[in-house]
């Protein structure tokens, strides 16, 4: 046994319907490329293992070598997929990003990966003081927090919708 912490599993989330792109947004084009791609990139750069959470009629590009982890399909929202990244992550921590982030760079995702929660059960990114929930890191006890949340439909989190 390792006193190592487990190293984070990178997670792009793709199960939103992307109604103000007009569809997917994870096929969206940005410079030839399918946005998705961006953050998935940068993940994989910084973390080494990547894949994708979506919903059974997500949209996805071609992704050769790309796990896709289906998520339940209700309710549509985030959190949803961060209650199922973190179910089948087997212990470790997650790191979100959303996959309208192409921006991302691996190194603010290792930055985020990497630093010290103080016991908290998540790192989350913050811009323009406010914080950015679908860019941070997970951590396993968050997955019973999150979870009562999103059974419970707590209005704060399922505004969304």
């Amino acid at each position: 046994m390792s006193d190592q912490p487990a190293r984070p599993i990178g997670v792009v989330l793709a199960g939103g319907l992307g109604r103000r792109l007009g569809g997917s947004k994870a096929t969206v084009r940005l410079q030839r490329r399918p946005l998705i791609s961006y953050p998935l990139r940068a993940l994989r750069q910084a973390l080494g293992k990547a894949v994708i959470v979506a919903k059974m009629d997500s949209e996805l590009p071609p992704l050769p070598g790309v796990e896709v982890w289906i998520e339940p399909d209700l309710p549509r929202h985030p959190l949803t997929g961060w209650v199922h990244a973190l179910s089948l992550a087997g212990g470790s921590p997650i790191v979100v990003c959303a996959c309208d982030l192409p921006l991302v760079s691996p190194a603010l995702i290792a930055q985020i990966a990497s630093t010290d929660s103080d016991g908290a059960p998540a790192v989350i990114a913050r811009s323009e003081g406010r914080l950015q929930p679908l860019l941070g890191r997970y951590e396993p006890a968050a997955l019973a927090p999150l979870a009562v949340a999103l059974g419970g439909g707590h209005p704060a989190l399922l505004r969304r919708s």
